[in-house]
């Protein structure tokens, strides 16, 4: 049995090195290309001449790949570029724009940005709608808030305001602990809010761009005693409130809401319409579970399914990159002994499928974020002592998520059967 399980073991490993041959012998005789495009002011229409555009690649921890400056009419032309993905930036009146871009295979590829003139006025930025979700898990209650803004200024402008272009409550009791921007043909991208009222006011200062922009939040709370008061004062004039609880979670005293007719399989629904700035919103709720199999699944629009905590979740659609499946046939190859050394009772504990998944997209979500926050740093968006707090905490989260994902496997000895 062993012996065969060896076997087993050497033909896995050899398998990954004859992929990691044929992959490495495709990057080596992948052609470069070209990406040019032209990049305009969307504010006035015009082309943006001498703009300063740079590509930068995902993969390679948003590492700068190119450079160009656009010439007259705005175009702009990165060559000889090698890879599966890439984003093209720029930085224009105190606003980042991220377009991504899929070279293709062979020849040129067209690509155009779009900047806008820079406002400080958000008279015609509003919150439209906003998901809220509390789930229980091991003690904790997590709380899940998902806005939706848009920008209707005309002619177009960003939003980009010194003391933060969006403002958001913290529940009482709960500690921040994520926070996501995805805008309306943009990457999610992980930011970093900045607190400007101790324990009960927080500020993104990304600009906000024309459009729709959704802004995810997480919080969580302690629930070791299976009950939690919620209550915030709200930020924003917001028309559309959705809160969602599982079904088996009660709820006392409730204040700003109401009861849906309408509920979504696995939850209760509380809704609450045209609440203004500064109006308090609070609910008691005691027990619950998370409904079987939908851990991490909300209500997106239209009552459709998304992912309310890892919301903007745009990236979920582009392709793993060759470097990431590589890695993971290698910790497949190299993981499958301690796998299969354990003991077939063994095999039913540990973590179940749902909630490994979970810190799966947990830990990608984290490590995305030490990407961002290197960026920032790079660029000397956020000062060196705050660089090293937020790198070691993210980097403290990301380890405590690999150890639940992979737990050191209590391993037996065996007889030695001659």
């Amino acid at each position: 049995m062993r012996k065969r399980f060896v076997g087993f073991q050497f033909k896995a490993l050899f398998l990954f090195l004859c992929t990691l041959v044929l992959c490495r012998s495709q990057l080596l005789a992948q052609p470069s290309v070209e990406i040019e495009g032209v990049i305009k002011n969307g504010t006035t229409g015009k082309a943006v001449k001498n703009q300063r555009m740079i590509l930068v690649e995902p993969s390679k921890g948003m590492e700068e790949v190119s450079s160009a400056v656009s010439d007259g009419e705005g175009r702009f032309k990165f060559e000889k570029i090698q890879g599966p993905f890439f984003v093209v930036q720029t930085h224009y009146q105190g606003a980042n724009y991220n377009q991504p871009v899929r070279p293709q295979e062979r020849g040129l590829t067209q690509t155009d940005v779009t900047v806008y003139d820079a406002m400080t006025s958000d008279a015609d930025v509003s919150v439209t709608r906003a998901q809220w979700r509390m789930l229980p898990e091991a003690g904790r209650l997590n709380i899940d808030e998902v806005f939706e803004v848009t920008n209707k200024t005309n002619p177009p402008r960003t939003l980009v305001r010194s003391d933060g272009t969006f403002k958001f409550p913290l529940p009482a009791g709960a500690t921040l602990d994520a926070a996501t921007l995805e805008e309306s043909a943009g990457m999610p991208l992980p930011q970093t809010p900045r607190e400007i009222l101790a324990g009960k006011l927080y500020a993104i200062d990304h600009p906000i761009q024309p459009g729709r922009t959704r802004i995810g939040i997480r919080f969580n709370a302690d629930y070791s005693s299976m009950s939690y008061a919620f209550s915030q004062k709200l930020a924003h004039t917001i028309r559309e409130i959705d809160l969602f609880l599982p079904r088996d979670m009660q709820v006392n005293a409730l204040i700003g809401l109401e009861k849906s007719s309408s509920d979504t399989p696995g939850y209760q629904v509380f809704v609450a319409r045209n609440k203004r700035a500064g109006e308090d919103i609070s609910v008691i709720v005691a027990g619950g579970s998370a409904p079987t199999g939908d851990s991490e699944s909300g209500m997106g629009e239209e009552g459709e399914k998304s992912s309310v905590s890892q919301l903007p979740n745009a990236i979920g659609a582009i392709q793993v990159p060759l470097v990431g499946l590589l890695a993971l046939l290698m910790l497949w190859a190299l993981g499958f002994a301690a796998f299969q050394l354990r003991e077939p009772s063994k095999k039913s504990e540990g973590l179940s499928p749902e909630k490994r998944q979970r810190f799966i997209e947990q830990k990608d979500y984290l490590v995305r974020r030490i990407i961002e926050l290197d960026r920032r740093f790079e660029s000397k968006e956020i000062s060196e002592r705050d660089y090293h707090l937020q790198r070691s905490r993210l980097k403290s989260k990301c380890a405590e998520l690999m150890r639940r994902i992979h737990p050191a496997p209590a391993r037996k000895r065996e007889k030695t059967v001659v």
